[in-house]
């Protein structure tokens, strides 16, 4: 059986926000990535954080990343070899190279240029403010992975008002049956 790993963003994901109600909903299932500091914006931090999560453990995973997770396990799947994760849903990736607003994650702007070995879905918004769609288009291509657009959703996280995001829930569930 997979094991779900929930990778939030910058500053977590708060009890309202999708992660956190799936985290809940699949407890059994399901691991959260054990981060100290979410306010922290060192590559290395989370990409170090995120291998040690899953090198040496027996599960095999399913990746539920959102933001800044999302691209913190781009860069962590470019660099490692991590066999033991089977699929991923990266949801909002921010796009760190052209957009101003997420300048603050400067440390992640070299993007990594390579493409997954698993079936990845990347998943977009039309009105995210931290990335265009057509630059997640991008980002989907250079990656290998399928664009998913949700249309105007704004960053997929609690101030979208999605609660328990069913849509998400069914993409994920497609993935897990790839």
């Amino acid at each position: 059986m997979n094991k779900f790993l929930i990778i939030p963003g910058y500053q977590g994901s708060d009890e309202n926000h999708w992660q956190s109600r799936w985290e809940k909903k699949y407890a059994s299932n399901a691991e959260r990535l054990m981060l100290s500091d979410f306010t922290n914006t060192e590559k290395k931090y989370w990409t170090k954080a995120i291998l040690e999560q899953i090198k040496d453990s027996e599960s095999e995973y399913v990746v539920i990343a959102h933001s800044l997770g999302a691209l913190s396990f781009a860069h962590t799947y470019a660099k490692y070899v991590i066999n033991n994760v089977k699929s991923a849903l990266l949801v909002a990736p921010p796009d760190v190279e052209k957009n101003a607003k997420a300048a603050f994650l400067h440390e992640f702007t070299t993007l990594p240029d390579f493409k997954f070995k698993i079936p990845v879905y990347l998943v977009a918004s039309t009105d995210d403010p931290y990335c265009k769609i057509e630059r997640a288009g991008e980002l989907a291509e250079k990656w290998g992975a399928e664009l998913i657009n949700v249309g105007p959703k704004g960053h997929i996280n609690s101030e979208s008002g999605i609660g328990d995001w069913p849509e998400g829930e069914k993409l994920l569930q497609e993935l897990l049956n790839l």
